[in-house]
């Protein structure tokens, strides 16, 4: 499975290398105004529109991948999310959108039954509409063109077959965002990963915006039940005061998390962490916006219902190589 993911994100670096290079078959005699209008894209407008603030470590590289790409390309782009986890502020974002009528948007379906119809509503306006990050399950029975992400089930299930591997039996699933479809979907998975092997999984809800609040939260759970020998951070907001947590608690397992930031690679290289998961979310901005812009010139879309980026674990073997590209923004 992992052999298969690696193939495909080859196949990836390839497609972003066209859309690249696209971005410049005038000639490097020309400025990038001329090339984008011999192009036929300097009409297009893409939209994207998720539940994930631009500020947030793994939001950033999102929009940084999406804004690379409408720059390749000649685009016009626009990020868009609420300020906090709030969906129905994010679906009054996609109505605008929508009333916008531009070249495509890309949506995170982190709420089936308030994003859903929307995506619909889109469709039925002749906008096209890709996901990404989450709602892989459910894309196509909205519409979606193709969705860009990870398999969130399979990525968590393999971190729990892994834990289980080096031994830990009782792992603390750390959920930062409650209502998250995919943070859902994420512990699930990493119960199921555990249970291959006879462990279990407890979930502790944490808040995405109090870390201090959060450790103590985390050092409570681990002082009441002494079994917790493994946990698990959905997100670089739960991995920091995970790892206060851990030192405060003098916790012995192992501890782990979903996704990037450099603080906690600088903890896998220190031996404070494990691993960590790389959704590698960068090719989650970059491409719905290449797909989009593809679609609205050739109406040429893949054919794979999924096109999957991860996942990547990092570990103390290769974390300083990651390292650099994570503080520049990329991984």
């Amino acid at each position: 499975m992992l052999r298969r993911s690696t193939r495909s994100l080859g196949v990836l670096a390839a497609v972003v290398a066209f859309g690249t290079l696209t971005a410049g078959c005038g000639g490097p005699a020309k400025t990038a105004a001329s090339s984008t209008q011999s192009n036929g894209r300097a009409g297009l407008k893409i939209i994207m529109v998720t539940h994930g603030q631009a500020a947030d470590p793994y939001w950033s590289v999102v929009k940084r991948g999406a804004d690379d790409a409408a720059r390749d390309l000649g685009v016009s782009f626009s990020y868009q999310a609420p300020q906090t986890f709030d969906i129905p502020q994010m679906q009054a974002m996609i109505k605008t959108a929508i009333a916008q009528k531009p070249a495509g948007i890309a949506v995170t379906i982190t709420d089936t039954a308030a994003i859903g119809p929307l995506m619909k509503e889109a469709e039925a306006a002749g906008i096209p509409v890709i996901s990404l990050d989450t709602g892989e399950d459910v894309a196509f029975k909205y519409g979606a063109l193709t969705h860009v992400g990870a398999d969130q089930h399979e990525l968590a299930m393999l971190a729990g077959e892994r834990l289980s591997s080096e031994g830990s039996r009782k792992v603390l699933c750390l959920n930062h965002e409650q209502g998250n479809s995919s943070l859902d979907v994420r512990c699930r998975g990493l119960k199921d990963g555990l249970k291959k092997s006879g462990g279990s999984m407890v979930e502790l809800a944490i808040s995405p915006n109090d870390p201090t609040d959060s450790a103590q939260r985390i050092q409570a759970a681990l002082s009441k039940d002494p079994l917790i020998d493994g946990m698990l951070a959905l997100g670089p907001v739960g991995a920091t005061p995970m790892l206060q947590a851990a030192a405060k608690a003098g916790f012995k397992g192992k501890a782990s998390s979903f996704d990037l930031s450099p603080d906690m690679l600088e903890a896998i290289i220190a031996g404070k962490m494990d691993f960590a998961i790389d959704s590698q979310q960068y090719l989650m901005g970059y491409l719905p916006v290449l797909y989009l812009t593809q679609f609205a010139q050739y109406g040429l879309v893949p054919t794979q219902r999924i096109t999957p980026t991860g996942p990547a674990f990092i570990t103390k073997e290769n974390a300083s190589q990651v390292l650099g590209l994570t503080k520049k923004g990329v991984r």
